[in-house]
């Protein structure tokens, strides 16, 4: 299995975004840092908060999750 560091490689190389499903995860910006354009996360699993989640990455991809009523975000 490729680590995210070697995905990144790959998707650059064919100009595509890495986009990462970490759902438990805790530490909330290891993706990020290891190449992801997008990480999200669930909320109800890694920070105890049921009905949420958290999108992190490039605004250009992070924006297409927007809802209509703008959703709610926060500066990094």
């Amino acid at each position: 299995m490729l680590s995210v560091e070697q995905a990144a490689v790959v998707a650059r190389k064919h100009d595509l975004p890495l986009i990462v499903d970490a759902a438990a995860e805790e530490d909330l910006h290891a993706y990020y840092r290891s190449g992801a354009d997008l990480v999200i996360y669930s909320g109800a699993k890694a920070i105890e908060g049921p009905t949420s989640g958290l999108v992190i990455g490039k605004t250009q991809y992070a924006r297409v999750g927007e809802t209509p009523d703008g959703g709610h975000w926060a500066a990094p």
